[in-house]
């Protein structure tokens, strides 16, 4: 199991550069102050995670870098399938008569218990990063404005 926990990045710095270390299960190398160490994400090494070291030569927040940009492939994957079922769905609705309607219906609500439950499913499996819980903020606001 990878350790979340950071080492004291505080111990690490010097007045030149803040210092190597770990945090959020990244290995961060010395970086100028000033400038911003990049590193790959943890769940998808294509997208990166960030951490500023501050002109004080510390990182900077203190413990956290930022990981806002680290969506996992299936995070992607479940908004993508709730994005085409929204398309596919207002399309078929427009074009639909009133006899249709209760089977439309039905089928966006399924739809849509299929993405929570996917949703669910996902978070109980797998760590989740800052990009994930922006995505996971995403498809609920999706699910109660398809829901109105």
């Amino acid at each position: 199991m990878v350790n979340f926990a950071p080492t004291d990045p505080s111990s690490q710095s010097s007045p030149g550069h803040c210092g190597p270390t770990r945090s959020r299960g990244l290995s961060w190398p010395a970086t100028l102050p000033g400038l911003a160490a990049l590193q790959p994400c943890p769940n998808n090494p294509d997208l990166s995670a960030r951490w500023e070291c501050a002109p004080s030569g510390r990182w900077a927040p203190a413990g956290h870098p930022d990981l806002g940009g680290c969506r996992s492939a299936w995070m992607a994957r479940l908004l993508g399938e709730l994005l085409s079922s929204s398309s596919s769905s207002s399309s078929s609705s427009s074009s639909s008569s009133s006899s249709s309607l209760s089977s439309s219906s039905a089928s966006e609500w399924s739809s849509l218990s299929r993405a929570a439950e996917g949703l669910d499913q996902q978070l109980g499996m797998y760590p989740a990063f800052g990009g994930d819980l922006l995505g996971a903020v995403e498809m609920v606001e999706m699910i109660a404005r398809r829901m109105r």
